[in-house]
């Protein structure tokens, strides 16, 4: 082999190996998603619904703002509590009802590579709510992770 050959060759080896065979999700975002129903299983739309949580400097935040038309809602999941609690507010004509919810879950720590970065994956264990507007909760699917595109949760309504 001559220099220039052997230039070449260590040339190709040094860009093949920069090339990673792991790709990043496209949606590297963890978000458990709920579901609201009435009788049964039958989905119903919700009207005029705010959720709110309390961040870790102790100040509420609106992760959601009179949400209408839609018969789930997808929220984020801290990583650093092992409970989150949610305070669903229900906006109607009649006035306001508000319902808070602590899911109770793990915080797994989900590596896929440097370049993907750090994230957490989440197991329901469990969930308590008040019972204002909310007839019963039902864990469907408790892994939460990338996928949400299936419900986790379901809301019964009392109606």
């Amino acid at each position: 082999m001559n220099f220039r050959t052997l230039i070449l060759f260590f040339s190709v080896m040094v860009g093949l190996a920069a090339c990673t065979s792991i790709e990043c999700p496209m949606n590297s975002h963890v978000f458990a998603n709920y579901g609201f129903y009435i009788n049964g299983d039958t989905a119903v739309a919700i009207n005029g619904l705010t959720v709110t949580t309390t961040r870790n400097d102790g100040n509420d935040t609106t992760l959601v703002n009179k949400l209408s038309g839609s018969h789930n809602v997808t929220l984020p999941m801290s990583f650093i509590h092992d409970t989150d609690t949610l305070r669903f507010t229900l906006a109607d004509e009649t006035g306001e009802q508000t319902d808070v919810m602590h899911v109770k879950k793990t915080n797994e720590m989900h590596f896929e590579s440097v370049e993907c970065g750090a994230n957490y994956f989440h197991k329901i264990l469990s969930i308590e709510t008040t019972h204002n507007f909310i007839d019963s909760v039902v864990i469907k699917k408790d892994n939460v992770n990338y996928d949400a595109t299936e419900e986790h949760v379901h809301i019964y309504l009392k109606r």
